[in-house]
């Protein structure tokens, strides 16, 4: 099974980056938990990719004056990479990037900028242009991390095909349908408010997208939010070991079979596993358990559903777990060093 990780290569702040290779393309034995590194490719700061149809896309976290791209890559046979093309993206600390099949679109968020950046493709997956830039205004309560608006996610709704946005800067989930070919791809359709401060940083759909959980990364909370009236319905907070940790909330994942959600937080270093029950719309915490690493950034749960791997970014290691199926538990297994910095797995 081939998986494939971004990274850091070089430091953003004096506290935040690492000292990656640029993309890691690695092979999975999900037999025995076995991952050894197939190739890598040196660019910088590709903190975030997708893939789709064996094209990686990727770009470079960095400030717009550094010139970040908007990269494609060919992922060969062998698993090795090709790069077909790259474009410029006018954005500063692009941060995450999303496919959208229904539209067969990429989505930059910008988190430096505050913007969104939609590209199309070209028929053999090369970027093509630049089609829409969506600019986001405002700032929240936090003056540290709230001062402006700070994109950090896009998803879409695989029922409705609206794109939401998460923005951690101003604290909304923002929403826009897709409009005719004629047109600019994207239009407003409104927002749903987050509680001031709480940074809202990924989402998930739950119950055949009737409802979203949001994944607040400043105080490390999960709001579910009923679609049909826009309202938050449940709240969850995450067990902090020290109630002097700076929440550090990174990633959230749901199982295949849409009973589980997963999330990684990096004050802790922990995973935390939750369920929804959406008859009775409450959310609870079924178990925390240690990342085993430094700064889980991001984790991967594989196509068996039988494995749970988290990134560690400080660590530059990664931690495996088996997963029950049945009960969402994890339990770990190995931790294996020489994955420099890695800051996402798909």
């Amino acid at each position: 099974m081939r998986l494939f990780g971004g990274s850091y290569t070089k430091m953003i702040t004096q506290d935040f980056g690492g000292h990656g290779e640029g993309l890691y393309s690695l092979n999975f034995d999900p037999e025995n938990g076995a991952i050894k590194i197939i190739d890598t490719c040196f660019i910088e700061n590709p903190s975030y990719v997708t893939i789709t149809n064996n094209i990686l896309y990727t770009f470079n976290e960095v400030s717009l004056g550094e010139a970040p791209y908007l990269y494609a890559f060919r992922i060969n046979e062998d698993g090795t990479f090709g790069l077909i093309n790259k474009v410029a993206i006018n954005g500063s600390y692009p941060c995450h990037i999303t496919h959208s099949p229904e539209y067969d679109m990429i989505f930059v968020s910008c988190y430096g900028s505050g913007n969104v950046l939609l590209y199309s493709l070209n028929p053999d997956g090369s970027v093509g242009h630049e089609l829409q830039k969506i600019q986001h205004h405002g700032k929240s309560k936090n003056p540290l991390r709230q001062d402006a608006p700070h994109v950090h996610y896009v998803g879409i709704d695989g029922t409705s095909g609206d794109v939401f946005v998460a923005d951690l800067g101003i604290d909304k989930i923002l929403m826009y349908a897709p409009q005719k070919a004629s047109t600019l791809p994207l239009a407003n359709k409104g927002c749903i408010q987050i509680p001031e401060g709480s940074g809202p940083r990924h989402f998930v759909w739950l119950a055949d997208n009737r409802f979203l959980m949001v994944l607040t990364e400043l105080t490390a909370e999960v709001f579910v939010i009923d679609l049909s009236s826009r309202k938050i319905i449940g709240t969850l907070k995450l067990p902090m070991d020290d109630s002097g940790l700076v929440p550090g909330a990174a990633a959230i994942k749901i199982s295949g079979d849409g009973r589980f959600i997963y999330i990684s937080e990096r004050a802790t270093n922990k995973i935390f596993i939750l369920k929804f029950d959406d008859s009775k719309k409450v959310v609870q915490l079924v178990g925390e358990v240690s990342a085993r690493v430094i700064t889980p950034r991001d984790f991967l749960l594989d196509l068996t559903g039988n494995w749970l791997i988290v990134a560690g970014q400080e660590s530059n290691s990664l931690s495996l777990f088996k997963r029950d199926i049945q009960t969402g538990t994890i339990e770990h297994y190995k931790t294996l060093g020489g994955f420099k910095s890695i800051s996402c797995l798909i």
